[in-house]
């Protein structure tokens, strides 16, 4: 399992509003899980200094 890191963004100015840790056996599984999070409507997913990915959902 590798760590990362689940950080939820404010809509307005991206700015960091939480930090999550996450353990999943890939980057896809940690983008996937974040993805699932229904408190996670702006995210990004970081492994160490890597970013991994961005999840912006609609807010319909």
């Amino acid at each position: 399992m590798q760590h990362y890191r689940v950080y939820k963004l404010s809509d307005v100015d991206g700015k960091i509003v939480t930090g999550d840790d996450l353990h999943a056996e890939n980057d896809d599984e940690a983008m996937r899980a974040a993805e699932d999070d229904t408190n996670c409507p702006t995210c990004e997913v970081w492994t160490g200094a890597k970013r991994i990915g961005l999840i912006e959902k609609d807010a319909k």
